[in-house]
């Protein structure tokens, strides 16, 4: 298995964690590396920046095969939504990238700057949340609007799909952690336990747990059907 990283120097870097060393690097832009996802397969790997330049790096080479996006608004996060490259960007549209390098598509609805995007395994449905404190969920690969999602107070920073694509999680400034029924859009339940913003969310495999980090410098695992326990500080 293989592991991806970037920062403040430009560079992607490719990690072992097998063989429990580098397996590579190379400077792949001038600015800030802002998020990293690999295609399917891990065949190659997809980095965006500071200044909105995505590009697509071969693996294990990191020899880079395309540039799907040369500049624009500061890239915040990115996933894999089926042949495409689904784009928070800082900016009120969803921007889709296609991964043959053709034109891009932007879906519109938020009412500020899209900053979290999950896609399903599938690559059937696409979640956006942002600064509008709305999650809006998009049929692929149309990306026609399915449902708006409602309840949290401030920006939302982060989406998680579960491995069926069956759960959605949400995480914000607000410091909340929801789960959502994607088929439904009913609200399952509200997780409560940060007293900072909520980072990140990730399922396990089986959906029975959610892991989630935040501004207040813990990560807790949490039963998805009951309540939470903190791992670390």
């Amino acid at each position: 298995g293989r592991v991806a990283g970037g920062g403040a120097g430009g560079k992607v870097l490719l990690y072992d964690l097998f063989r429990d060393r580098p397996w590579g690097a190379t400077r792949a832009h001038q600015g800030e590396v802002r998020d990293l996802i690999f295609t399917a397969k891990a065949k190659s790997v997809i980095s965006g920046d500071e200044h909105g330049k995505v590009v697509v790096l071969s693996v294990p080479t990191l020899k880079r095969r395309l540039v799907l996006r040369a500049e624009g608004t500061p890239v915040r996060r990115m996933a894999l939504a089926g042949t495409s490259v689904a784009l928070a960007a800082e900016q009120p549209e969803l921007e889709l990238l296609p991964l043959s390098g053709g034109p891009s598509r932007k879906l519109t609805g938020h009412a500020g700057p899209v900053r979290a995007v999950a896609a399903t395994n599938k690559g059937d449905l696409l979640a956006s949340a942002g600064e509008d404190a709305e999650v809006r969920l998009w049929r692929l690969p149309a990306g026609e609007p399915v449902r708006t999602l409602k309840g949290h107070k401030l920006w939302v920073n982060t989406l998680a799909f579960s491995g069926d694509g069956a759960l959605l999680a949400s995480g914000g400034f607000d410091r909340a952690i929801m789960l959502w029924d994607v088929a439904t859009g009913e609200k399952l339940r509200g997780l409560s336990g940060h007293v900072r913003a909520v980072t990140d969310l990730a399922f396990t495999r089986d959906r029975a747990r959610l892991a989630s980090a935040s501004l207040d410098r813990t990560a807790r695992i949490w039963l998805t059907h009951r309540t939470t326990q903190s791992i670390s500080a």
